[in-house]
């Protein structure tokens, strides 16, 4: 099971990534899509962000897409996170 070990590191940090794990051409080619998909999810009533995209529907998309939105919507989640947290909100 040591090779589950990286899914579950505490990831807890407020910080927002100074790096991103996808190629220049993946984010101009996806960036338009994200905020598309970003725009149409929602908060749910814990202030989680729910997807607009179901399994079945992310099992036909590209991989590097996925990869794409699931690294930007972290990086949004951070830096969501340190506003309120300046706020002092939330």
């Amino acid at each position: 099971m040591r090779f589950l070990a990286p899914l579950f590191k505490n990831t807890d940090s407020d910080d927002v990534p100074s790096t991103v794990d996808f190629s220049r051409e993946d984010f101009l080619s996806y960036r338009d899509a994200w905020l598309r998909y970003h725009s149409i999810g929602r908060y749910d009533s814990n202030d989680v962000w729910v997807s607009p995209i179901s399994f079945v529907e992310a099992m036909e998309l590209p991989a590097a897409m996925l990869d794409v939105f699931h690294q930007l919507d972290y990086f949004f989640a951070q830096m969501r996170k340190q506003y309120f947290k300046k706020r002092g909100t939330k």
